[in-house]
Parts: C-alpha cells; sequence; structure tokens
C-alpha cells in the first residue's frame, strides 16, 4: 500500500528551494540519519533541477510505499513528473548521465539513492521515480503517523548575495572538482578552501583587527595580509554602491539566489559526503579542512539568506491592512516559545493598537527586536523583555525594552547599517543584517527607528508607524504608557 505524504508543483525558485527544504524534513521525519538526508535533498534537488530544464514547472510526489528486498518493507518514493515536455530530449539526459562526467551532480544524484527508474506515460509527459529504503529499526508508518507529518509541514514556516563573493565561490566549486580528480592534491586543496573560508568573513570590519593579530604572530602572512586589506576596502566601496541603490541590490539579490545557493548547498553536502564515505582514507587534518570548509559554506549561505530577506522588504512587502500588534506579538512570542524557555526569558507587554502596516513584516519586526534583545543578554541574569506603545498626534510609537548588556552612544547609528557588528563572530554570532532589516521595514511603513541605551543596563529600541489618515484613535488602539512613565528597568 502507497500512503501519499505531500505533493509540490515546482515553478519557480522559490518553490525549488521550498520543496528541499520538504525533502529534508520528510527524510527526517521519516528516520533517516543526518548523512541520508543529505543524500535524500541533494538527490531531489539535483533530479529536479536537470528536469526543469526541459519543461515549465515539474510535480513533486512524496509517498511511502511498500518495498520487496528491503529489511523492514518500506520505502520513501519520490516521484518527479513532467509534463509538456521533450520526452526524448528528458530521456537522453539522464541515460547519458552515467557514462557523461560533465554532469557529476545528475550521475552522483542517482547513486545516492536505492533505486531509479524512467518511463513516459504520454508523448510530452516524463515520470521519474526515485526510492530510498527506510533505515532498519524506523517505526512503522501508518495513515495516523502519515497524517501528523502533514500537521507538522503544513505548521512548519518555510525558511526565508554579493558580487565580490562571485569569485570565492567559483574557486571553490573548482577545488572540488580538483579534489574528485588529485587525490594526492587534497592537502594542498583544503588548505585553499580553508583561505576560501576566512575571506567570506572579510565582511566583518573586525576582521581587520584578526589580521593585525595574524601580523603580529606570524611575519610570514604579513603580505597576505594587506591583499584582504585591500579586498576588505573594495568591498566597503561595493557595500556602500549596494545601499545607495536598493533597486540593484533586489535585483541581484534574486539573480544570486538561483547563483549562489544551490552551489554552495552542493558544495556542502558533497563535503559532507566526502568526509563520511571517506572518513577512513583521510587523516585528522584533511578531516578538519573539510570541516573548516563546510562550516564557511554555511556560513556564506546564512549571509545570502540574510540578505534575500533584507532585499525582499521592498520586493515581496504584502499590502499594508489594519494590523493588530498585540495579536501579532503574541504570534511572535509563540514562534520563539523554545528559545524563550531555553533563555528563561520574560516577555510583558502593554495594551498595542491596532496600526495600517503589513501584517507579516510587523511580526519580522517584533521578532527581530526581541530576538536581539535575548541574544545580547547578561551572562548571569535572566532576559527581562516589554513591549510598549504610545500615541502622539500622526504616528503610533512603539518600544522593546530590555535587560541587556547596552550599547555605547557612539554605535546608535551604526548598529542601523548592514553588515555592522560591535562584537566578534564567536562571542555573539550573526550576520550584522538584522537590524538593517527592521530599519528597513520601519522606512517602508514611513516611520523611523532609533535606540536610546545604557551600557551594562538596559537598552530601547524605539519604531515609529504613521496613522492612517483616514483613520482615528479609536480604531488605531489605544495609548500605552513609555517605559520612563512606568518606571520600567528593562
Amino acid at each position: 500500500m502507497s500512503l501519499p505524504i505531500l505533493q509540490i508543483e515546482i515553478r519557480s525558485e522559490e518553490d525549488f528551494i521550498l520543496a528541499r527544504q520538504r525533502a529534508r524534513k520528510i527524510a527526517s521525519l521519516a528516520g533517516f540519519s543526518v548523512q541520508d538526508q543529505t543524500r535524500i535533498t541533494t538527490a531531489v534537488s539535483e533530479i529536479v533541477r536537470h528536469t526543469l530544464q526541459h519543461t515549465a514547472s515539474v510535480g513533486l510526489d512524496f509517498r511511502i510505499g511498500g518495498r520487496a528486498g528491503f529489511e523492514n518493507g518500506s520505502s520513501l518514493e519520490v516521484a518527479v513528473n513532467a509534463d509538456e515536455c521533450d520526452v526524448a530530449s528528458v530521456r537522453r539526459t539522464f541515460q547519458n548521465s552515467a557514462s557523461n562526467w560533465s554532469d557529476v551532480g545528475l550521475y552522483g544524484a542517482r547513486r545516492l539513492m536505492d533505486g531509479f527508474q524512467m518511463e513516459s506515460r504520454a508523448d510530452s509527459n516524463v515520470l521519474l521515480s526515485m526510492v530510498k529504503a527506510l533505515p532498519p529499526g524506523a517505526p512503522e508508518v501508518t495513515p495516523q503517523v502519515i497524517a501528523q507529518w502533514r500537521d507538522i509541514l503544513m505548521r512548519e514556516v518555510p525558511d526565508s548575495p554579493l558580487r565580490e563573493v562571485e569569485r570565492q565561490n567559483r574557486e571553490m566549486l573548482r577545488t572540488l572538482e580538483e579534489l574528485r580528480a588529485k587525490e594526492l592534491e587534497l592537502a594542498r586543496q583544503l588548505d585553499e578552501a580553508d583561505r576560501l573560508n576566512s575571506e567570506l568573513d572579510r565582511t566583518n570590519q573586525g576582521v581587520i583587527s584578526l589580521y593585525n593579530e595574524i601580523e603580529d604572530k606570524n611575519a610570514e602572512l604579513r603580505h597576505e595580509i594587506q591583499e584582504r586589506e585591500s579586498a576588505e576596502q573594495k568591498l566597503r566601496v561595493t557595500m556602500q554602491e549596494l545601499e545607495r541603490s536598493n533597486a540593484e541590490l533586489e535585483s541581484f539579490a534574486y539573480v544570486a539566489s538561483h547563483d549562489l545557493q544551490e552551489p554552495l548547498r552542493m558544495i556542502s553536502s558533497f563535503l559532507q559526503l566526502l568526509e563520511a564515505e571517506h572518513v577512513g582514507g583521510l587523516d585528522a587534518e584533511a578531516r578538519e579542512y573539510i570541516r573548516f570548509a563546510v562550516g564557511g559554506a554555511v556560513r556564506m549561505q546564512d549571509l545570502i539568506e540574510d540578505l534575500l530577506t533584507y532585499s525582499r522588504v521592498g520586493r515581496k512587502g504584502k499590502p499594508f491592512t489594519n494590523t493588530d500588534l498585540g495579536c501579532a506579538l503574541d504570534t511572535v512570542i509563540e514562534d520563539i516559545g523554545k528559545l524563550v524557555a531555553e533563555t528563561g526569558t520574560r516577555i510583558t507587554k502593554d495594551a498595542l493598537p491596532t496600526v495600517y502596516a503589513d501584517p507579516t513584516q510587523m511580526m519580522q519586526l517584533l521578532s527581530n527586536l526581541i530576538r536581539n534583545a535575548i541574544k545580547f543578554r547578561k551572562p548571569d541574569e535572566s532576559p527581562r523583555v516589554h513591549v510598549g506603545a504610545r500615541e502622539e498626534s500622526h504616528e503610533w510609537v512603539v518600544w522593546v525594552v530590555d535587560n541587556g548588556i547596552g550599547i555605547e552612544p557612539q554605535y546608535f547609528e551604526r548598529i542601523f547599517v548592514i553588515f555592522q557588528r560591535l562584537h566578534a563572530r564567536d562571542e555573539y554570532p550573526g550576520t550584522g543584517i538584522g537590524l538593517a532589516v527592521c530599519k528597513r521595514i520601519v522606512e517602508r511603513h514611513g516611520g523611523r527607528i532609533w535606540v536610546e541605551s545604557e551600557l551594562g543596563k538596559r537598552s530601547t529600541f524605539f519604531f515609529s508607524i504613521p496613522k492612517r489618515q483616514d483613520q482615528g484613535a479609536h480604531d488605531q488602539g489605544k495609548e500605552t504608557r513609555h517605559p520612563s512613565d512606568r518606571g520600567q528597568s528593562g
């Protein structure tokens, strides 16, 4: 008996990314190991990507089915259905992949699954089927279990890049190809991947301090540090140009989401497979180099995803509507419930107004500010966060106050600039984009955002949302008190 799990129609890059995320989640729910989750996600991505070269849309069908010859008699089945395509062209692509090493991605993808089959059911329809046996000892999958999976998938919110890093990405791809072709040069290639990983961190201004430390510790690296400082200066100029042209950034970000994200995922996936499947042939130093390379790719992917979020504020914003900030805050608190519980955070609020805004972006704005307050907490004190608002003549002013480590006044403006960080990455992780996203959201709504802070005591982030001209105070919400009026200590 075959039990359907989920069907996805893939027409765009966003659909493609969603399909990857769903493939990994379903593999996780089915009990596959992290390595098998990576194999399944990579195989689905490669097969879908090649199929989309021959048709405008692809249907993706996930099922649990019986499979003779497998230990527990069950398998995960993934079907890729292509309509209105050139059947002969698709058949040549997949039949030739086994002998055509120019497309190692497709060749490798077919080997990652336990079974692969292709059949044409009409002149313009092709069905590609892949199967992966469920792991030994996996619990029985019943219709009730499938229903639970569907509920998890429905409730899970899908996760939401720069010209200078294109060269670095191409070098990493070349390094991967050389790893496959020249095993004797493995140590040198992994060292190059480590160097590229370091270069990916140049967007953090604190890296200049790292360069100086390296220069003091090792004079032989001075020439390389000077080259990196020059590249850092070029990157700063490019960042200034990108900030002056948001439209150009948005256009480039969407192109880069296709050109950079998928190669980065392939690099990370195949490096992990290399480490897993050849662990006996690699020494400790080589395995460490692989971990450095994978870590760099993951950080780069996080940076690209944050950049896409930043660029989508204007491009993908929803129409404004009457938005209850109290309900929006309740949703945010529910979404970050695990983080709140783990950190012992206490979140309180006054009565919040209804404003004319994009509801999704209001939730993102509140989420970013609250997560920021929790992240920059004191090590010996549980975080406390309070959200309030006050009414002014033409706008509502909302604030988020905490009892965290505080910010020095000279950094009040700098923290809202993209890529700006006040702390080392190992001390407080992140990409330095969160508050820049907040600023862009507020500016899209015609408001402003600022901070008041006492170092070592608290920080209060304020943002304003203009009132809609045809709305009065009666349908905008009720005023609440300012922290200074209520003795809020943060």
